[in-house]
């Protein structure tokens, strides 16, 4: 009897952890390249986020226990041109409970950063992030991309 029960509790935690794992992100990324003039072009990361969530900006401020938003890339062969940078200011907020103001972004934002490439090439890299909403923050995530130059 004592097998039976524990088999069965077994599947129960495996079937939760499954639905665990398999829960889908509150933060929807789409990346791009666009055309800006001869062999400039911009590299995009834009962050769609369900209702009530949001992601730390690339400076979230506060007590450095924030997860900031960053971009690892590998280089380019004409070379990136400039920072990563947002399309649209944070939110921020002074809280009780955190030295420092905070800042976030809600509902979307674009990152983006311009580089010197031609054709045919392909931007490869990965954005680490935060998503929290009112009541919790989830672990951090990466988001892997590569994307071509067309």
């Amino acid at each position: 009897m004592k097998l039976i029960l524990s088999v069965l509790a077994a599947l129960v935690l495996i079937s939760f952890a499954a639905k665990a794992q398999s829960t889908p992100s509150p933060v929807h990324w789409q990346f791009s390249v666009k055309k800006i003039e001869n062999d400039l072009y911009r590299f995009e990361a834009k962050a769609t986020l369900d209702n009530g969530y949001h992601i730390w900006a690339q400076d979230p401020g506060g007590d450095g226990s924030l997860i900031p938003t960053s971009f690892t890339a590998e280089a380019v062969q004409g070379g990136w041109v400039g920072d990563w940078k947002e399309n649209a200011q944070p939110k921020t907020q002074k809280l009780d409970f955190i030295d420092g103001a905070i800042r976030w972004h809600e509902k979307s934002i674009v990152f983006f950063r311009d580089f010197k490439g031609k054709h045919g090439d392909k931007i490869k890299g990965a954005v680490q992030y935060q998503t929290c909403n009112d009541k919790m923050c989830l672990p951090p995530a990466i988001e892997n991309f590569v994307v071509p130059v067309n």
